[in-house]
């Protein structure tokens, strides 16, 4: 079985000029966003969008290529929302990523595509995490992982700039508020650990990561680590 692989990440915010070749997409008021910044790769299985957003959004609906995305995971509270979408086979080449909610909030956009990924779901609902904090801080979401796929978490506040500390940064950056960061882990074992700093003061911050898996075997099973069996 061939292990879960990095295909791409965004590398250019897309419509927006103020972004241009950054690794996310900024709002910074409205009720929809949209970027051209992600090329996913001829073969790629999975696409995530990762998203924070900080005010009052509702119905949250991410689309790739005008393909809807499933919300894998979500954390909120205290005015700030962290969340993951998952969509299998995406299209390949640069689309349009979008975002669209009701109430007007403000945030951050990115995306990462996989290789190898489960065709199916794609990921493990079960291993997902989330949650939401007002304590100061640095902050550390464990996520249970197996050595054959991959982990991603994207964390966003209201107070400095949050800075990944494990694994791989995918974006940190600071506009305002909110703030964001995100990182990615390949294999693992138990529970891969996404540590950030605490960018300073932050009276709130919220977070969801998942953790991307392999194929199924044929009984559709994903692995023996998976289903805690030797």
């Amino acid at each position: 079985m061939a292990n879960v692989a990095l295909d791409a990440l965004m590398t250019n915010g897309g419509l927006n000029s103020a972004n241009s070749g950054l690794s996310y997409a900024y709002n910074n008021t409205g009720t929809s966003f949209s970027t051209t910044g992600m090329t996913v790769g001829v073969g790629a299985a999975e696409l995530n969008a990762i998203v924070v957003l900080n005010g009052t959004p509702t119905a949250l609906t991410c689309t790739w290529n005008g393909v809807t995305m499933i919300l894998a995971e979500s954390g909120s509270g205290a005015g700030m929302a962290a969340y993951v979408f998952t969509l299998e086979a995406p299209a390949s080449g640069n689309k349009v990523l979008a975002l669209a909610w009701t109430g007007l909030a403000n945030g951050y956009i990115s995306a990462i595509s996989w290789l190898n990924a489960d065709p199916v779901i794609g990921y493990q609902p079960g291993d997902s995490a989330s949650g939401y904090s007002t304590a100061t801080g640095a902050r550390s979401v464990p996520i249970n992982t197996d050595s054959t796929g991959a982990t991603l978490c994207i964390l966003g506040n209201n107070g400095g700039t949050p800075g990944a500390t494990s694994g791989t940064q995918i974006f940190s950056s600071g506009l305002g508020s909110p703030n964001a960061a995100a990182s990615y882990i390949l294999g693992g074992s138990g529970a891969n650990t996404h540590s950030f700093n605490g960018g300073g003061s932050s009276s709130a911050a919220a977070w969801a990561g998942i953790h991307v898996i392999a194929p199924r075997n044929s009984s559709g099973n994903q692995s023996s680590l998976l289903l805690g069996v030797g």
